[in-house]
């Protein structure tokens, strides 16, 4: 591969990863589940349970969707607020609702 093709293939690359190149109105749409993976599972695991950084088992969660929701856009007990970072309602909802799945 050339260079330019090389700086090419990044650009289109690093696009793809931006908010303009994923728009809301890309016909991909993310699941609960593609959302955890990308946005949760490196510090709380594909299932919930990694632990990480002392992130707590969310397979053992006692919270309600409401607190889980609150949590996701606040932050506390060392997980970072993500309120700015995932802006759509409906992809924290899908968060949440994916969460509520890994419940032992």
């Amino acid at each position: 591969m050339g260079v330019k093709s090389a700086v090419l293939f990044l650009a289109v690359i690093l696009y793809s990863c931006s908010s303009e190149g994923n728009n809301r109105n890309s016909a991909v749409e993310f699941t609960g589940k593609d959302l955890f993976i990308q946005r949760c599972a490196v510090c709380h695991g594909v299932d919930g349970g990694l632990q990480g950084s002392n992130s707590p088992d969310l397979r053992n969660t006692r919270l309600s969707k409401q607190e889980i929701m609150k949590m996701i856009e606040n932050g506390g007990s060392g997980m970072p607020a993500f309120k700015t970072i995932i802006s759509s309602s409906e992809e924290k909802n899908n968060i949440v609702d994916h969460i509520l799945t890994l419940k032992k």
